[in-house]
């Protein structure tokens, strides 16, 4: 009985001891990804609580990330908040803001609410371009280096164990509060609102609740890459990073809060590989760009029909064969 336990916790404590290390290996540049990939992991883990958990078609993830990054600009420019505030309230003034998208939103459900959302994203980007003063408009914003205990935090390697406290921390946020009452409702909301509203669950109220829930992350997501970047601009968050956003949710798992992690690093790092193939096999004269559209569109495809769960999905799947595998050898010896 205890034997697998034992087990377990080796393997989390093993795990624990390479996420330590892993900075201290590696390049600038790769560590530069793996905090990208950090940070869009926390904004995919929102949008699966709304979309893959709520079931509400949200197409606007980037317009929150740009709300929590120009909040957390604010608070440290402006009002002279250390990182470590700025962060988490810009959090949650996001998800404050996010109810001018949320009440408008009550009414409608599916491809409605998704161009709404588009719409809004369309909104937001237009309001930041053209308010100068505070924005900086398309010229950009700079922040001044986050700093700790007087230890300026300006290299990646720093900043990767920031963004790392921030994905564990989002990540048991998250799985805890889906076991609580209100995740459990936001859930049924996903599954069936009618059938979820004949049970006695206030649908508006949990409507609403997904939507600041997904905000907080998001914002927190836009936060962190304010502070890691120190320049923001309107270019940082495009309805195309938008769109990534949503293939790294349904490539890592609908509804899968490790599969939001998983997605983050595939976003992240697919151009990446395909740059690197491209310019092993294609050769300077293919286009970077044709060719990661044409390649991210093919593996996209491939995911989507042979892994239609997820990668997430298909990690516990492999792992369940594995065991069943293991156990049906040990039986045999004996």
């Amino acid at each position: 009985m205890n034997a697998p336990l034992n087990r377990n916790r080796i393997l989390w404590a093993l795990l624990a001891i390479c996420l330590l290390l892993i900075p201290l290996g590696m390049s600038n540049y790769l560590t530069y990804l793996i905090n990208l990939s950090g940070i869009y992991a926390i904004a995919i883990i929102g949008l699966n609580i709304l979309m893959g958990r709520g079931g509400q078609m949200f197409f606007g993830p980037v317009a929150l990330m740009a709300m929590g990054a120009y909040g957390a600009a604010s608070l440290a420019n402006h009002l002279n908040f250390p990182f470590y505030i700025s962060i988490p309230l810009s959090g949650v003034i996001t998800s404050i803001l996010s109810l001018t998208i949320a009440f408008p939103a009550l009414r409608l459900r599916g491809l409605y609410l998704a161009m709404v959302s588009v719409g809004y994203h369309f909104i937001l980007e237009q309001i930041i371009g053209g308010w100068d003063s505070f924005t900086g408009g398309y010229n950009g914003l700079n922040l001044k280096k986050a700093s700790l205990g007087g230890i300026q935090l300006a290299s990646d390697k720093a900043f990767y164990y920031i963004i790392l406290l921030a994905v564990v921390l989002c990540f048991l946020g998250a799985r805890n509060l889906m076991k609580m009452r209100v995740g459990r409702a936001i859930w049924a909301l996903g599954q069936d609102p009618v059938a979820a509203s004949i049970q006695g669950i206030n649908v508006t109220s949990y409507k609403i609740a997904a939507f600041m829930v997904c905000a907080f992350y998001c914002g927190i997501s836009g936060g962190l890459l304010a502070h890691y970047l120190r320049y923001i601009t309107p270019y940082h968050f495009t309805i195309a990073i938008a769109i990534m956003l949503l293939v790294g949710m349904i490539v890592g798992g609908w509804g899968s809060l490790g599969g939001s992690i998983m997605g983050g690093f595939f976003v992240t790092f697919l151009p990446e590989v395909i740059g690197f193939f491209k310019d092993s096999f294609l050769g300077a004269s293919v286009a970077l760009y044709d060719a990661q559209e044409t390649i991210s569109g093919i593996l996209i495809i491939v995911v989507v029909i042979f892994i239609p769960k997820g990668l997430a999905e298909w990690v516990k799947e492999f792992k369940s064969r594995w065991s069943y595998h293991q156990r049906e050898g040990g039986d045999s010896d004996r």
